[in-house]
């Protein structure tokens, strides 16, 4: 039933865990990836969960039988890519965002391999999280603040339309209500 398995995400990969019982979670299944670090940023999609790890690499997981979760693909997130900290799903796009490379933007269209629709993030020095609703992403830098990024209509040439300077190393987390 939906909600009730959590995906962790670790150094070792992903853990599913069933939460059905609250009062007594239990470990259904895990799975690691082929590359070295485990997973950093993690998004549990209506088909599949995606997990980015520090090589830079997503890895889309079938995880419909939990105790057997399986890694069904594997994305090159890009040269500049040192990993995925963080990893918002909307719909059928994925926004992966790294300390230092920025924000990606996938186009996941139900399938287990991902196409790279654009790219945002010169000059932000390590954004750290990010929330993602239909045509915008808000991420956070901590020592630039909080950026509004737009995307156009095919979602290839996001850009900043608003940004909120913070105490520098404040913001680190964000989440969309």
């Amino acid at each position: 039933a939906r909600g009730s398995a959590l995906y962790i995400a670790d150094g070792d990969g992903l853990t599913v865990v069933d939460v059905a019982n609250p009062t007594a979670p239990s470990i259904a299944g895990s799975v690691s990836p082929e590359d070295w670090g485990g997973f950093e940023g993690i998004a549990a999609g209506a088909t599949y969960v995606y997990a980015t790890t520090p090589a830079g690499r997503l890895n889309i997981i079938d995880a419909t039988t939990p105790a057997t979760p399986v890694i069904v693909g594997d994305y090159e997130l890009g040269e500049k890519m040192s990993g995925g900290q963080s990893i918002a799903i909307d719909d059928t796009r994925a926004c992966v965002l790294d300390a230092y490379s920025g924000l990606l933007v996938l186009d996941l269209d139900g399938s287990s391999l991902p196409v790279t629709l654009g790219r945002w993030g010169d000059g932000w020095v390590a954004p750290t999280d990010l929330a993602v609703a239909g045509n915008h992403a808000y991420v956070v830098d901590p020592y630039r603040g909080l950026a509004t990024v737009e995307f156009g209509d095919d979602f290839s040439e996001p850009q900043l339309i608003g940004q909120y300077g913070w105490p520098e190393n404040s913001m680190q987390g964000i989440a969309l209500a």
